[in-house]
């Protein structure tokens, strides 16, 4: 095992002042199984609104909203890690622990998916490879989007 000191350090300066000003950081490593987060800091100009959560990796983030003028936004995050704690051959499949994990009105298909979805028949696929060709095969003979049509909310 190896302890390492990380940092990392984004500033942008604005040609003028700005204002209402929001912004998602997603700059704070999470312990797994191959490494262990032994402490972080983080400085974050300008710091009026500011709040945390953590996102379906696991890995923090804070986001806010800069109201008074400013010209300058700048982050640092700081910290020590624990790394090697398993090879990464034995460490989950990042794909299991993803932003789908959990539904949320973001993450729901609308209708026109869902019914491709059900119309799928993967009953001789041997693999997620096969699997995959099935659905592009689908997608591909409907001639039209599956994808969610955004809308701009007035």
């Amino acid at each position: 095992m190896k302890t390492v000191t990380f940092w990392y350090h984004l500033q942008i300066r604005f040609d003028e002042p700005v204002t209402n000003h929001r912004f998602t950081v997603r700059s704070f490593p999470c312990t797994d199984e191959r490494q262990e987060i032994l402490m972080v800091r983080q400085e974050l100009v300008p710091n009026h609104f500011l709040v945390e959560g953590v996102d379906s990796f696991g890995n923090r983030y804070v986001y806010g909203d800069a109201v008074a003028p400013h010209e300058l936004f700048d982050v640092q995050v700081r910290g020590k890690a624990r790394l090697g704690l398993c090879a990464w051959t034995e460490a989950k499949d990042i794909h299991q622990v993803g932003i789908y994990r959990t539904a949320s009105s973001l993450t729901r298909s609308g209708e026109q998916l869902s019914r491709l979805g059900a119309s799928l028949d993967f009953s001789s696929c041997q693999g997620n490879l096969q699997k995959a060709e099935v659905i592009m095969r689908a997608v591909a003979a409907q001639k039209q989007s599956v994808w969610v049509k955004v809308e701009e909310v007035t």
